[in-house]
């Protein structure tokens, strides 16, 4: 169990991440800025603590005792008049963070990032957020860092605002030619990351533990509309033919890392180099595997059929 230290713990991620940090057993402390306290409201034993990440010197005393700190600060537009700025909120209060850390023997950070995040970004968002984790990186801590995609559910501000748009408006521009690549992700996924995180950084980046959940969930939705295709009947739920039941039985007879190769080249879109990096082997060997892995498929899938 771990004493963690949460920041940003009131904002729409914050909250889920609270959440999921709290049913593993962890003990949460939040940092709130005063008057944001209610935001915490229905939140039974966690502790909250008041402070400010652009405020340094309220950050030690808070901090002490704890041995994880998760870091959810961040804003997506700026509003320079009040002082809210990318270099603020994103560079500037890790730095803060990261410092207050290290006095109070914190071990380890897990810290929101942003997909797109990268040197040489054309953003400000992104420019800002590569340098907080470049503070990250150097400052000698055991380190985790999320770049999640657009993060959806209850209460964010891009996904249900243009869900309920497109419900009741009469007509809904298409931006450019529709067809730039979006793959939103569920808060509640993000939060179960982080809360899995701590303290298991190892464990969290097989992708042999946690590709079977995604390859789970994507190739069931696959099977069952290959079996409807094939056989022109209804789609229908008893257990015989659940696709879950189905899948779980096809994803057996692969190999753990035949199983991991397929799912992060073709569901993940990862590069033949990148997942030799993950899974720890070659490139040539990550190139057997995915040729291997999809004979194996095939057949599998074609004596199904039959």
């Amino acid at each position: 169990m771990h004493r963690v230290f949460v920041t940003g713990g009131t904002g729409f991620v914050g909250r889920a991440v609270v959440h999921a940090v709290r049913a593993d057993t962890h003990i949460v402390r939040c940092l709130v800025r005063r008057g944001s306290e209610r935001d915490l409201d229905g939140f039974e034993s966690i502790e909250r603590v008041e402070g400010d990440v652009l405020a340094p010197e309220t950050l030690e005393a808070v901090m002490a005792g704890c041995d994880t700190v998760i870091h959810l600060v961040g804003i997506i537009r700026e509003h320079p008049a009040r002082g809210i700025t990318f270099e603020r909120l994103h560079v500037t209060a890790t730095r803060n963070v990261l410092e207050a850390a290290a006095r109070t023997g914190v071990r380890r950070i897990v810290h929101m990032s942003a997909l797109g995040a990268r040197a040489g970004a054309r953003s400000r968002y992104h420019q800002t957020k590569w340098r907080a984790e470049e503070a990250v990186r150097a400052s000698g801590l055991q380190w985790t860092i999320f770049r999640p995609s657009i993060i959806y559910g209850r209460g964010d501000g891009f996904v249900t605002p243009l869900a309920k748009v497109v419900r009741r408006a009469p007509v809904v521009p298409v931006i450019g030619t529709g067809d730039t690549r979006l793959q939103p992700v569920p808060v509640e996924h993000v939060a179960e990351a982080f809360a899995q995180a701590l303290g298991r950084g190892d464990e969290l980046r097989d992708p042999l533990r946690w590709v079977w959940r995604v390859a789970f969930r994507v190739a069931a939705g696959e099977l069952k509309d290959r079996r409807r295709r094939g056989t022109g009947e209804a789609e229908h739920s008893t257990e015989a033919d659940d696709p879950g039941v189905e899948l779980l039985d096809v994803l057996r007879r692969l190999s753990p890392r035949q199983r991991a190769a397929l799912v992060l080249h073709y569901y993940a879109g990862y590069p033949t180099k990148e997942i030799a990096a993950i899974l720890g082997s070659s490139a040539a060997t990550v190139r057997v595997h995915l040729s291997q892995g999809r004979r194996r498929l095939r057949r599998i899938l074609e004596d199904q059929r039959d």
